[in-house]
């Protein structure tokens, strides 16, 4: 993504094919303000309080995040928040789920148009949409999901 601090250097450091990632367990909990690569733009949560399921997809094309962030979350709820992609090829509509810095996966696309405006809309304001997820393993394969 670029914007926020911790997400570039992570990623940089996959790409460049370094050592596996591993994140801080405090990572997995948001400040109340999150700095950004622009002078001066701080991002706070957006208001809302009501709980919402959101059907996360896309976790197997980034693996090594998902497994990172599973094992420093060790079971445990940990923070995500959204951002909209619209300069995304497949979907311009897309909206990505970030936790701990690291893109983990996407909200479906069949949610894309509920979440869209609140996420752009709470963006043009400096805010997140944040909500709380878990990483959840099927019992005897390496495969594991974030659910949100």
């Amino acid at each position: 993504m670029g914007l926020f601090k911790k997400s570039k250097d992570k990623a940089q450091s996959l790409t460049r094919g370094r050592q596996p990632l591993v994140i801080d367990p405090k990572d997995l909990k948001l400040p109340n303000e999150i700095p950004t690569d622009a002078p001066g733009v701080v991002f706070t949560h957006a208001p809302g309080s009501q709980k919402e399921d959101i059907d996360i997809v896309g976790e197997s094309f980034r693996a090594e995040n998902v497994a990172a962030v599973a094992a420093a979350a060790d079971g445990q709820w940990f923070d995500i928040y959204l951002v909209a992609e619209p300069t995304n090829q497949y979907d311009k509509n897309a909206i990505a789920v970030f936790a701990a810095g690291v893109q983990v996966g996407y909200v479906a696309k069949s949610e894309n148009r509920k979440w869209g405006k609140r996420v752009r809309e709470a963006f043009d304001r400096n805010e997140l949409v944040c909500g709380m997820a878990h990483a959840v393993s099927a019992k005897g394969t390496n495969n594991t999901g974030i659910f949100g």
